[in-house]
């Protein structure tokens, strides 16, 4: 169905067609699956993540990803947290963070995976790899996923807004 309405669809500026490809590229890596959740779903909508282990892809980099794998872990899953960052969490570090973060995920049992991508995610498994040993294919068996990934932003509003500045602020 989604297919058949793409198929329809006018792309009329090169910002709609990057979103697409954006969209493409994401529905291939992460398929339409009840057991693949975005941090929206979870913190925000209070989506209940399905069975004990979960796998969380933190590309966010700050507190998101670690928020979410703490929050898990409480609730008595088995977290998997995964990033491709050098270190988990790597803009706590600026905020004096890193230390007491790391220390409370080990704590609570979350198994750290920085510097690993995840490539593929099937029912049960998500594949994925080390960054620089891209060559040696790796698995995860989990029941879930939440994604803490980057959204494309629409900066349209504020565009808009910046061309017609000088009138608005004329006009109060």
């Amino acid at each position: 169905a989604l297919l058949k309405r793409l198929a329809r669809a006018q792309l009329s500026t090169a910002g709609q067609v990057r979103r697409l490809h954006e969209l493409l590229c994401f529905l291939r890596a992460y398929p339409d699956d009840a057991r693949v959740l975005s941090q929206v779903k979870v913190m925000l909508e209070g989506k209940e993540v399905p069975g004990e282990r979960v796998l969380v892809y933190d590309c966010d980099g700050y507190y998101m990803g670690v928020g979410l794998a703490e929050k898990l872990a409480r609730e008595g899953k088995r977290v998997t947290f995964l990033t491709p960052f050098s270190l988990v969490s790597p803009f706590s570090t600026f905020t004096l963070e890193a230390p007491r973060l790391n220390r409370q995920l080990r704590a609570l049992g979350v198994e750290l995976l920085p510097e690993h991508v995840v490539e593929r995610i099937e029912p049960g498994s998500v594949h994925g790899c080390h960054v620089y040993a891209t060559e040696r294919a790796l698995q995860w068996e989990v029941d879930a996923v939440v994604l803490a990934t980057q959204r494309v932003s629409d900066a349209g509003l504020f565009r808009a807004l910046s061309e017609r500045r000088d009138k608005l602020e004329r006009e109060g």
